[in-house]
């Protein structure tokens, strides 16, 4: 299985290689952990700019709901903070502080770091999160102390920028004034923009270090390099018309191109696998 492995690594080396020929006007390589470091710093300073801030008309509520449409990869989607922002104000009028309560649809049970507290506690990042307990169907809800008149929303993931899953990538906001009647007033797509503000990959053209983890390494970065790369609006994209990867088989691209790139791999090595066993391999 070793070997089996190592020769399916080696073809995608050379694949790789042939395909990030850039031709002439080549800079010196460079090692990919040095560049590792300076993408690092890069977003880092990118993660210190509110991402999912979300303009709209100015609205008089007393409550404030998002529908949660699209979630990035195959989890539950997670806030670290929901943010509520009148006209020309940066006050927060969502903060717990001055009286606003958070709800939600669900809550990932045993956790307890991820709960729904959290949503307007002021505090960033991962351990001051909530995480949904399901994928599909799910909102986050602030209710103000009193009706104010609110113009914008911003929701993160984790702020601090260490964690880049489970991102609300498709949204709704919703207004009300008694928490039964409500009304659209923003909405954000998934786009292609979108999902490559989240990847900023490594140049691949290069070897990390001449071994076999070297390669390894160096085959996940053109695999991810290439899925990225799928337009979210092209019709032709897995992203927009799923299609079978046999004739007359089930739907199965769509599903692969939105895994995340570790979630891809495995799930890709576990196909592997099922048909190398079914060809009587010991694996």
């Amino acid at each position: 299985m070793k070997s089996s492995i190592r020769w399916i690594v080696a073809v995608n080396l050379v694949l790789g290689m042939v395909s990030a020929q850039t031709g002439l006007g080549q800079t010196e390589p460079r090692l990919v952990a040095e560049e590792f470091l300076e993408k690092l710093s890069q977003v880092a300073e990118r993660s210190l700019r509110p991402p999912e801030a979300l303009d709209f008309p100015p609205h008089q509520a007393r409550f404030v709901r998002i529908a949660i449409l699209e979630t990035s990869g195959s989890s539950q989607p997670g806030i670290d903070e929901l943010e509520i922002y009148g006209p020309d104000s940066s006050e927060n009028l969502a903060l717990a502080q001055r009286g606003s309560v958070a709800s939600a649809s669900s809550v990932l049970p045993g956790y307890p770091i991820h709960q729904i507290q959290h949503l307007n506690d002021g505090r960033y990042g991962n351990d001051y999160s909530w995480i949904a307990a399901a994928r599909e169907d799910q909102w986050v809800q602030i209710e103000l102390p009193e009706a104010a008149e609110v113009a914008r929303v911003i929701i993160t993931r984790d702020r601090t920028g260490r964690y880049t899953d489970r991102i609300p990538e498709a949204f709704e906001v919703l207004v009300s004034q008694d928490g039964r009647q409500w009304q659209s007033v923003a909405r954000r797509d998934r786009t292609g923009a979108h999902r490559a503000r989240r990847l900023p990959y490594l140049p691949v053209d290069r070897l990390p270090e001449p071994s076999w983890d070297g390669f390894l390494h160096y085959t996940f970065l053109r695999e991810r390099a290439t899925w990225s790369s799928i337009p979210a609006d092209d019709h032709l994209s897995p992203l927009v018309t799923d299609r079978s990867a046999v004739p007359g088989g089930e739907p199965y691209w769509g599903r692969l191109a939105r895994l995340v790139p570790l979630e891809r791999v495995m799930v890709l090595f576990e196909e592997l696998t099922d048909r190398l066993v079914a060809k009587g391999l010991d694996v």
